[in-house]
């Protein structure tokens, strides 16, 4: 015969209700957030540590400012120019297409004068920058690694030229004339008088004050640094240089004085391409190798 056991059984403990704070839904909600619009940025091109924009180009050759247009700039890359017509904020297409503009120059001396040239690459634009014409001469078809223009003589050009070192030309590209050797160019960038300064591939920057005759050190050489970006500053006349130091990319200016100071840049990538305003004091933009698009007002003491 079976028995039913009547014995209590032990009751259960109520359990506390756990209440969520709301730290802890919005924390972690405001984390997604910051992230979520990180990625949106650096889709849409305006990431980067205060970029500007982002092109879409395989490649960043060059900058330049119009020496007509104050709102102009001219980038060049494998595939020819873009243009944009508010200090770097947007781009569009160029006139020139189907070229390797690796080097940009320009001289105040004939504003309409726009160079081109790169991988067998030597154009001209004689009304600035809407159609473009080959340089015939020496230099035609050659593989031109750096390029500058005299700020004196709008036909007081320099090359560097693959095989062939520096070179220069004083009837605008028709005959050339070699120059005193120098290391591994990696840019050009002319100043007045005759100042010349070249960025090479492990040495730093070099500079000549008698026209590319002779050269001597200009600094940035420690650590074998390579000098990736040059541009002088056409109405103050410092130099500004891209640089890579180890696998740290940095933004250096030589004073007037010769001492080259860091500036202060956030990018994470190498810089390629710099244009400084012949029309605005300070007014400084430059392109990384992720196509990132910088823009500074006071010589780079801030972006964006």
């Amino acid at each position: 015969m079976s028995t039913t056991s009547t014995a209590p059984r032990p009751s259960r403990k109520a359990q506390p209700v756990r209440r969520i704070r709301p730290l802890q839904i919005a924390i972690p909600a405001l984390l997604i957030g910051i992230l979520v619009l990180f990625f949106v940025s650096q889709n849409r091109g305006g990431g980067g540590g205060g970029a500007i924009a982002r092109l879409d180009t395989e490649d960043v050759h060059a900058l330049l400012f119009s020496p007509l247009d104050p709102q102009q700039i001219f980038f060049g890359h494998h595939g020819g120019l873009k243009v944009s017509s508010d200090q770097g904020s947007s781009w569009q297409d160029g006139s020139l297409t189907g070229a390797d503009a690796m080097s940009l120059a320009a001289s105040p001396q004939n504003p309409q004068r726009i160079y081109a040239a790169g991988h067998e690459v030597f154009f001209r634009s004689d009304d600035g920058g809407q159609s473009w014409a080959p340089v015939k001469g020496a230099l035609q078809g050659a593989d031109i690694h750096g390029f500058a223009v005299s700020p004196d003589d709008a036909n007081l050009v320099y090359a560097y030229v693959a095989n062939a070192g520096l070179q220069m030309s004083g009837d605008g590209g028709a005959t050339w004339q070699p120059l005193g050797p120098v290391g591994q160019v990696t840019a050009l960038a002319a100043g007045a008088g005759g100042h010349l300064f070249a960025g090479t591939a492990n040495e730093g920057v070099f500079e000549s004050t008698d026209g590319g005759l002779s050269w001597q050190r200009g600094g940035l050489s420690s650590f074998g640094t390579q000098i990736s970006a040059l541009a002088v500053d056409p109405r103050s006349g410092e130099v500004y240089a891209g640089a890579m130091m180890g696998n740290m990319p940095m933004l250096h200016r030589r004073l007037e004085s010769g001492a080259w100071e860091t500036v202060s840049f956030s990018g994470t990538n190498p810089i390629l391409a710099i244009a400084l305003s012949p029309h605005e004091d300070g007014l400084l933009v430059l392109v990384d190798q992720a196509g990132r698009v910088y823009r500074s007002r006071d010589g780079g003491q801030s972006w964006g």
